[in-house]
């Protein structure tokens, strides 16, 4: 991931297709306070939150 002073969005896509990668609580929690601090907004995609 590259958030650099310019970014003003990230898309979240998690758990990830083809490969099963999952954010783990810590890593949402330090991408939210970063975006927090920097004025980054947040997109998530969760569609499979109710399947994992």
């Amino acid at each position: 991931m590259a958030l650099t002073p310019a970014t003003r969005m990230l898309m979240i896509n998690s758990p990830n297709n083809p490969t099963g990668w999952t954010m783990t609580r810590e890593q949402q929690r330090a991408v939210l306070e970063h975006c927090r601090r920097h004025g980054i907004w947040i997109v998530a995609d969760e569609v499979y939150e109710r399947l994992y």
